[in-house]
C-alpha cells in the first residue's frame, strides 16, 4: 500500500500508535534482556521531540546524534525525525578529533549524545548545544506541547555520511519522499509474516539500519533487536532468535563460517542437494540453531554473493536475498526477491536506471537533494538528473547485476580490463582465507590475503587451481599475505587505498 504521510515524522507517529501494545525493541543491559512496547518507545520519542522544539526556535534545525546503539539513541533519533528536524546520526566510533571536525562542518544547532563515554569526548562549538539523553528522564517535560511535525516530502529529513570506502566521506541530503519511497518499495515487494524479529548488527549511523531495518519494521509492527556489541551477536542471536537477518556481505560470510566451525558436517550440504535433503535434517537444525533456530530469510546489501553461500543457505531452509544501494538513494536501488540467480535483484520502482559506458546510473524520486556544502561534487555527480553511482552493471528483465567498481577496475597495459571484486569472491571461497584485496603491481594481478593461523600451503593450492579457470590476463600472479587485517570502516567494509 502506498503510505499517504507527507514525511517521516506522522509516519512514525501514526504507525507506532497503531501498534501501541507490541513489542518495539529488545536489547541487553545488565546482564539481562529487556522489552520495550511501541508505546513506551513513542512516549520516549515524543518526550524527547518536544524537549528538541523548546530548544530551536524553528523547525528543519540540523540535529546531531552520537552514540552507540541502545534504546536512548533509537528512541532519540525518531524523536528527532518526530519533531520535524533534520537528523544527522555521527559514528561514535570515530577518533575525538573526527567527531569534532563533522559537527564543525555539519554546525548543528542541538546535539544529542547518548552514551556517557561519548559526552566526555565532546567540546561542543558556541553555537551548538549539548544535550545528554541520559539526563532527560529525570526533566518533567509537557508532551501537550508537543507539534506535530508539518514539513512536506521535498523537505530535508536527515544527513547521512557515506562510509568512505573510496576516499572521504561525504555527508548526504535526504528528503522525507526518498526515504518513504524506499519505505513503500521494501515493503510491498517482500513477503512478511504478521509478526517479525529483525536483527542485524550494522551501526546505526549506517543508512541501511536507518532506512531497511528501522525505519521500514514500523510499518509493520516488527520486534527490533538492539545490538550495540558485534562480538555478542552468537549469544544475541540465540536468545533473540529473529526470523530476520539484515547484513552486509562480509556477514553472510561470517555466518557461513560460524556454522563451519560449530557443524563440522556442513561441508555435505556446500553442493545442490534435490531429493535426498531429508536425511541430512539433524545437521540442517544444528546449522540453523547457530542463527538462533528461527531464521527463514537473509538480506545482504551491497556486492554480488557468491554461488556457495546460496547454495548452503537455500539448503539450510533459509532465503538469502541480495540486494544493491548507495546512501545517495536513501538506499535501496534494487531488492532481491525470491530465489536469486546472480542479479542483485528487481529495480526500485520509484527510480529509473540506465547504463552508460558499463556505469550504473540512477533517477528518480529517492535520489539525494545532494552532498552537504559540496555543490561542486554533486554537479559532478548528477548530471541532467541522473546520478553517477560509479559502480559497472547491465540490466536484464528489470534485474540489477554488478560486474565491479569504477574506481577500482583495473586496467592493463595491454587493454585489457580486470574486476578486482569478482576475483575477491572466487578468494574468498576459500574457507582459509579471512579477507582479500585484489591489485595491480608492475602490470601483475596480485592478491593481498589477510589468513591469520591459516595453512598457506592451501591457499596456494587452491589460487593454482583457480587459476586454470582464469584467463591469462586475470590470472593472480603472486599472493602477499598480510600480518594484519586491513583498514576497514565501522560496518566492516575494507578500505582500499
Amino acid at each position: 500500500m502506498l503510505l499517504k504521510q507527507s514525511n517521516l515524522g506522522t509516519y512514525i507517529k501514526d504507525y507506532m500508535l497503531k501498534y501501541n501494545n507490541r513489542t518495539f525493541c529488545s536489547y541487553y543491559e545488565e546482564q539481562h534482556y529487556v522489552n520495550k512496547t511501541y508505546a513506551q518507545a513513542l512516549h520516549q520519542a515524543l518526550k524527547i521531540a518536544t524537549l528538541i522544539q523548546l530548544k530551536t526556535t524553528k523547525s528543519k534545525q540540523k540535529i546531531a546524534i552520537i552514540g552507540s546503539t541502545t534504546y536512548q539513541w533509537v528512541s532519540s533519533y525518531l524523536g528527532i525525525l518526530l519533531s520535524g528536524n533534520i537528523a544527522v546520526p555521527i559514528d561514535y566510533q570515530l577518533s575525538q578529533k573526527l567527531i569534532q571536525q563533522r559537527l564543525k562542518f555539519i554546525q548543528p544547532t542541538l546535539t544529542l549524545v547518548t552514551d556517557t563515554a561519548t559526552t566526555t569526548m565532546l567540546h561542543p562549538e558556541k553555537s551548538n548545544i549539548l544535550i545528554k539523553v541520559q539526563d532527560v528522564s529525570n526533566l518533567k517535560i509537557d508532551e501537550n506541547q508537543f507539534q506535530n511535525n508539518e514539513n512536506n516530502l521535498a523537505d530535508i529529513a536527515e544527513i547521512v555520511f557515506t562510509s568512505g570506502t573510496n576516499g572521504q566521506p561525504h555527508a548526504v541530503m535526504l528528503s522525507n519522499e526518498s526515504i518513504l519511497k524506499n519505505i513503500d518499495f521494501i515493503n510491498t515487494t517482500r513477503e512478511l509474516k504478521t509478526k517479525e524479529k529483525m536483527y542485524t548488527f550494522l551501526p546505526n549511523h549506517h543508512i541501511f539500519f536507518l532506512t531497511s531495518f528501522l525505519l521500514t519494521s514500523l510499518q509493520n509492527g516488527h520486534e527490533l533487536f538492539l545490538s550495540h556489541n558485534y562480538f555478542n551477536f552468537q549469544q544475541d542471536l540465540k536468545n533473540f532468535k529473529p526470523t530476520q537477518i539484515l547484513t552486509v556481505p562480509r556477514g553472510v560470510i561470517n555466518f557461513k563460517r560460524l556454522i563451519e566451525r560449530q557443524v563440522p558436517q556442513i561441508e555435505r550440504l556446500e553442493q545442490k542437494r534435490s531429493g535426498d535433503i531429508q536425511k541430512y535434517e539433524n545437521i540442517i537444525e544444528q546449522a540453523r540453531a547457530c542463527l538462533g533456530g528461527n531464521v527463514y530469510r537473509i538480506c545482504s546489501g551491497g556486492a554480488t554473493l557468491n554461488n556457495s553461500l546460496k547454495i548452503l543457505f537455500k539448503n539450510l531452509g533459509i532465503q538469502l536475498f541480495n540486494g544493491y544501494g548507495m546512501t545517495e538513494c536513501g538506499p535501496v536501488i534494487s531488492l532481491g526477491i525470491g530465489q536469486q540467480d546472480t542479479s542483485v535483484g528487481i529495480i526500485n520502482k520509484y527510480c529509473k536506471i540506465k547504463i552508460k559506458d558499463r556505469e550504473i546510473l540512477v533517477k528518480g524520486k529517492i535520489l539525494m537533494w545532494g552532498y552537504y556544502r559540496e555543490a561542486k561534487l554533486t554537479n559532478s555527480k548528477i548530471v541532467n538528473g541522473w546520478f553517477k553511482t560509479g559502480d559497472l552493471g547491465y540490466i536484464s528483465d528489470n534485474h540489477l547485476y554488478l560486474t565491479g567498481r569504477k574506481k577500482n577496475l583495473i586496467i592493463l597495459s595491454n587493454g585489457e580490463n580486470v574486476s578486482p571484486e569478482d576475483l575477491e569472491d572466487k578468494l574468498l571461497a576459500c574457507k582459509e582465507i579471512e579477507a582479500c584485496v585484489i591489485c595491480e603491481i608492475n602490470d601483475r594481478i596480485v592478491a593481498k590475503i589477510w589468513a591469520p593461523n591459516a595453512n598457506k600451503n592451501i591457499i596456494l593450492d587452491y589460487i593454482k587451481t583457480l587459476n586454470q579457470s582464469l584467463l591469462l590476463f586475470e590470472r593472480i600472479t603472486k599472493p602477499i599475505f598480510m600480518k594484519h587485517d586491513f583498514s576497514r570502516t565501522t560496518s566492516g567494509k575494507i578500505i582500499r587505498k
